[in-house]
């Protein structure tokens, strides 16, 4: 009987085993299974947040893209306007009055389209533009001025301002100019057959403000500093900053005065030139072209340089598009040759 008794005690004890490790299987498969769950469920959430920013991003672009083409009919729009619009381009026309305008899609997109007259920048290519190669004393201090104060503005230490605006002057004519001998005397391409790969100037004019990074003691940081300042369009004939569409960090570029003896233009002329524009009128060469017209010169002392027929037609515009689809934004740059509005040509496009 004992016997039987112990033997029905360890039947107990083990059946009590047997249920304990089926219990602690079950757990562990029950948290093996929940973990697969929630791994699972995240993995979804994250791949329809994949696929939603994907969805988003391909609208953005398309949005972009869409922005780029409204720049383009505003500006041939204008174009094709003929006399019925103000001389020239201005601060009036049709695709400076919609600019930077924000439109609301009904799939909650948002597109701002920008349109800049290239005009209303400094072209470094009408500044650097020299016959045989020897530069004016006129062309080295508008740029030595123009460097210094890009470099005055520049979000760094006074410490790290290390460039020399006379050599940036230089340099930049020597890589445009149609020889190879230096400003400053010796070979020119010295420096560029140093780097690695070599290379050589190219001697003809800038194709993109990018292309400064090429050249002689122009980094990363100063092209940056540039870039808001200047353009490179038209490459073969352009002129002097168009005072009827230029912002008011360009008008400070103006270089004016007697022949020899030029400024910058002070925050008073810029606010001169700024009130006839919000006043509805336009500056010109002459005051007969329009009965808007106010006198340049009347408004700025003395005469500009580089010249610019006022007011001008523009040929290339900038076109800027940023387009907005929850939480992805696009943004594409392009500048837009309007030389034959039948035919406009895209001659430079950027995605940001």
């Amino acid at each position: 009987m004992r016997a039987l008794i112990m033997d029905s005690s360890r039947l107990r004890h083990h059946k009590r085993a047997e249920r304990g490790i089926v219990l602690a299987l079950v757990l562990v498969i029950g948290l093996l299974l929940t973990t697969a769950i929630v791994t699972f469920q995240r993995r979804y959430i994250i791949d329809a947040q994949i696929a939603a920013n994907r969805d988003q991003a391909a609208q953005a672009e398309a949005l972009a893209r869409g922005g780029i083409q409204l720049g383009i009919y505003l500006i041939l729009a204008d174009g094709l306007a003929g006399e019925e619009g103000p001389p020239g381009d201005t601060h009036l026309d049709t695709w400076a009055q919609a600019s930077g305008y924000e439109i609301f899609t009904e799939d909650q997109g948002q597109l701002r389209v920008r349109i800049q007259d290239d005009g209303a920048r400094l072209n470094l290519n009408a500044v650097t533009n020299s016959e045989g190669g020897e530069a004016s004393e006129e062309q080295i201090d508008f740029l030595m001025e123009f460097f210094d104060k890009v470099i005055d503005e520049l979000p760094i230490a006074p410490g790290e301002r290390i460039w020399d605006s006379r050599e940036l002057a230089q340099n930049l004519i020597d890589y445009v100019d149609a020889d190879e001998e230096r400003q400053r005397g010796g070979p020119e391409n010295a420096w560029y057959e140093s780097r690695t790969p070599p290379y050589e100037a190219p001697n003809q004019p800038l194709r993109t403000i990018d292309e400064l990074s090429m050249v002689e003691g122009f980094t990363g940081v100063l092209v940056e500093g540039i870039r808001p300042y200047a353009t490179v369009h038209p490459r073969l004939s352009g002129t002097g900053i168009n005072l009827n569409t230029a912002p008011p960090h360009v008008l400070a570029s103006v270089y004016h005065g007697s022949q020899g003896d030029r400024q910058l233009a002070s925050e008073d002329t810029v606010r001169r030139i700024l009130r006839v524009r919000e006043d509805g009128n336009i500056l010109c060469t002459d005051a007969a072209a329009d009965d808007r017209c106010i006198l340049a010169s009347d408004i700025v002392d003395g005469s500009i340089f580089p010249e610019a027929n006022l007011p001008g037609k523009a040929r290339v515009f900038s076109v800027e598009a940023e387009a907005t689809v929850g939480e992805i934004r696009r943004s594409i740059q392009a500048v837009i040759d309007r030389t034959k509005p039948s035919k406009p040509i895209i001659v430079e496009w950027r995605k940001g």
